[in-house]
């Protein structure tokens, strides 16, 4: 990721599928990017305006810190109950395409053990490790 979030510490746990670990970390993505925002609203709205060197700062900043409650918060976008979601060691297929729109990853990276469900795009079938 060109926007500096690739650092983002997360707790793995072991019996999560690295595809769910994916979703995870896309949505703690988002939740740094959320927090930000509301960091910048509420400088702004103190009337100072953030340089683009500090909004760097403060976005390595969250970065490197844990991000707590993406459990949470997938599970308030998709309605469902904090508990379900954080028995799933793989995304439920009825649930991918919520998933997918909740967090930018494609269906076929969600899910890429049901590609007759979520075929991945022409160009990557032929690909290995993909």
């Amino acid at each position: 990721m060109g926007n500096g979030m690739s650092n983002v510490m997360t707790t793995m746990r072991t019996d999560r599928s690295p595809e769910m670990q994916a979703v995870i970390d896309q949505v703690e993505v988002k939740l740094i990017e959320e927090r930000l925002a509301q960091w910048i609203t509420v400088e702004t709205a103190g009337g100072r305006s953030p340089d683009p060197k500090e909004i760097a700062r403060k976005r390595k900043e969250l970065a490197n810190n844990p991000v707590r409650g993406s459990i949470a918060w997938l599970a308030r976008q998709l309605h469902l109950k904090k508990q379900a979601v954080s028995r799933w060691d793989t995304v439920p297929v009825e649930r991918v395409p919520m998933v997918s729109a909740v967090t930018g990853l494609p269906r076929h990276k969600i899910r890429p053990d049901k590609p007759d469900i979520y075929p991945a795009p022409i160009e990557e079938r032929g690909r290995k490790g993909k």
